[in-house]
């Protein structure tokens, strides 16, 4: 192939994994595949042109992988079971092909994993990348996502990922993910009432926002970043559109101005099934929200939209298993994310 991607769970910080069958990333875009190195200007006194300057560390790489979100993950999983911190084998459904994979969040993500590409004429690898973000959004009827990580250098000559292991990669099957299989389901975080037994939003857009902070320190004996850690809060958020302001949705200003909290459901349901009687499907549970934003706008008619940030229950509410969000698949994939 001339252009394909993919990435694979590490042990190792610095230490790159090979790639092979089942490792493959579909994806559209690939961005921050490039190498950056401080350069220090040799500015010294008594001089009448630039004399030699010093080379030291390099920058870290900003890894960005986008594209269109398939109800089997593949390798994509791995990104985001890393991000969210905790998995687990699958939970097989009946006597079917179906598997059910639960990623809870944790204190801290999982680890990282090595990234290669192959673009027209070049290979290229980071050996460590550490999950960042997950992005999810509608973008012409189709849901895309933006996988985003901070690894420790780019490099074009890895004796560990060449055109072999690119060769070799293959992707789990694209299952496309529709904005029509969506549901939206909003409710008082202390009601007794599982948010999924509600009606659901009219909703025209949505954007989830999966993110954990991290640093990018330099120590002596490395040119490359040391692995990051977290340096601040996580941040997940919700946003919604809606097509119009109408009864459904006329009382969140004074939610939001009251401060009442929310729980909530994004759920999406293929209309193909990964095993008899069970359909393939992707739920983000948001045990508790709190309204930011309630913004109703005038364009020819009242539009409304939300904005929602995460946080985490004093209990875990009803009809849902963590105080914490967390994501519900199912898919035919029989291992575990972090295997």
């Amino acid at each position: 192939a001339d252009k394909a991607a993919g990435l694979k769970r590490a042990t190792t910080w610095g230490t790159a994994v090979a790639l092979g069958a089942g490792d493959e990333v579909l994806f559209k875009k690939i961005s921050g595949l490039k190498s950056k190195r401080k350069y220090v200007a040799g500015d010294h006194a008594d001089s009448p042109f630039r004399p030699a300057g010093v080379f030291t560390d390099f920058e870290p790489v900003d890894l960005g992988i986008s594209g269109d979100l398939s109800y089997e993950l593949g390798a994509l999983g791995r990104h985001l079971a890393l991000l969210m911190g905790t998995a687990g084998a699958p939970t097989k459904q009946g006597a079917t092909t179906a598997y059910k994979h639960v990623l809870k969040w944790a204190d801290y993500g999982a680890g990282f994993y090595t990234f290669a590409a192959e673009l027209p004429g070049k290979i290229y690898e980071v050996p460590s990348v550490v999950p960042t973000e997950f992005l999810l959004k509608v973008e012409n009827g189709v849901i895309t996502f933006d996988a985003k990580g901070r690894g420790d250098v780019c490099k074009d000559d890895s004796a560990v990922n060449a055109a072999a292991q690119i060769d070799a990669l293959t992707p789990a099957a694209f299952v496309p993910m529709i904005f029509k299989e969506g549901a939206f389901y909003l409710n008082g975080a202390d009601e007794a009432v599982d948010v999924l037994t509600t009606t659901p939003l009219v909703t025209t857009g949505f954007d989830v926002a999966i993110k954990r902070s991290v640093d990018g320190e330099h120590a002596a004996g490395s040119a490359s970043i040391i692995k990051p850690e977290e340096n601040d809060f996580p941040a997940v958020s919700l946003k919604l559109q809606f097509p119009r302001f109408a009864t459904a949705n006329a009382g969140f200003l004074a939610k939001h101005a009251a401060g009442t909290p929310q729980k909530a459901a994004v759920q999406f349901t293929s209309p193909l099934e990964a095993g008899t009687g069970f359909y393939y499907s992707l739920t983000i549970y948001f045990p508790r929200l709190v309204i930011t934003d309630a913004d109703p706008s005038l364009d020819k008619i009242i539009k409304h939209g939300l904005e929602l940030v995460a946080e985490q229950a004093a209990s875990i509410p009803t009809g849902m298993d963590a105080a914490r969000p967390y994501i519900e698949i199912i898919n035919k994939q029989e291992t575990d994310y972090l295997a």
